[in-house]
């Protein structure tokens, strides 16, 4: 199993930050993207039961946004194991809600990411990756 954690965010001061509180909360390999064109090839390379992915995705970005990384992802009838958390400083209900028409999306958290939430959703993300372990 290869788990690694994967920060899209077209704001590269945030994943800066995230990156860092990542790896202070003991997250696997924190790799950032500030463009979802490259986080989409770099997971769809290692789509495969072997790799496990906590993803933390920004929803407002120019170009191709987070919703539409997310229809793209469910595109792909991933194999590995994919967490994923929509981090955004949007505080729109609406936002709220459509995420939960994602089967993927696992979690709703504001910007920024803190370490205890990093921390909380790494143990979140081993759990769904592994049940009962």
């Amino acid at each position: 199993m290869t788990a690694e954690t994967l920060i899209i965010d077209d704001d590269k001061v945030i994943c800066y930050l995230h990156k860092r509180i990542c790896g202070k909360a003991s997250l696997p390999n924190p790799t950032t993207f500030s463009e979802p064109c490259v986080a989409l090839d770099y997971i769809s390379q290692r789509n495969s039961e072997d790799f496990f992915f906590l993803v933390f995705l920004d929803i407002n970005m120019p170009g191709k946004s987070g919703w539409d990384v997310l229809q793209e992802l469910e595109a792909l009838s991933l194999t590995s194991k994919t967490y994923i958390v929509l981090v955004t400083s949007s505080i729109d209900k609406l936002d709220k809600d459509k995420a939960k028409n994602y089967p993927l999306v696992q979690e709703f958290v504001s910007k920024p990411l803190t370490e205890t939430k990093a921390a909380e959703l790494l143990e979140a993300a081993t759990e769904y990756w592994e049940p009962g372990i």
